[in-house]
């Protein structure tokens, strides 16, 4: 698995199943301090993700020592479902972190701008990270350039991971 700690990358992810009314996780980025026994991005360790389904659509999670995460938290409909493409930018020389999907950046951020992103003060080596619930029937794919990406890349960005 690949980490940054300079540069600025853009990557998508997929929805392939879901059921947004009842399966929950978190998407979003992490160290490699990440304990695989966590229950979700942002319980432990440096980790910041957001969360998805019924109860947890709304909420951002934030355990990265030194950044801060944004008051907004994501909007209600970022619960997953089938179809959803979830749009990342991380931009390591400045530290900073935009999330966003189906073409619209959480927060009002436009990270091609550098304005208004979900996280700042990042720093470390970063990796991507999806982490599901035991009952979740959910399931992601992930674009790390390979294949086009559904939306721009924004400019300034390296599409890729």
């Amino acid at each position: 698995m690949a980490s940054h700690d300079t540069g600025a990358w853009y990557w998508e992810l997929t929805a392939t199943a879901g059921d947004p009314n009842s399966d929950d996780g978190g998407i979003g980025i992490m160290t490699a301090s990440f304990p695989s026994t966590a229950s979700w991005l942002g319980s432990a360790n440096d980790s910041l993700g957001f969360g998805y389904g019924a109860s947890y659509a709304t909420q951002w999670w934030m355990t990265w020592q030194g950044a801060t995460v944004s008051p907004t938290p994501p909007p209600a409909n970022s619960a997953v479902g089938q179809g959803v493409v979830y749009m990342f930018a991380l931009d390591m020389n400045a530290g900073e972190f935009w999330a966003g999907q189906d073409g619209t950046w959480y927060n009002g951020g436009d990270p091609g701008s550098r304005q208004s992103p979900v996280a700042t003060g990042l720093s470390g080596a970063v990796y991507s990270g999806v982490t599901l619930y035991p009952h979740s029937t959910d399931a992601f794919t992930a674009n790390f350039g390979a294949s086009p990406f559904k939306y721009a890349v924004p400019p300034g960005f390296t599409g890729g991971f």
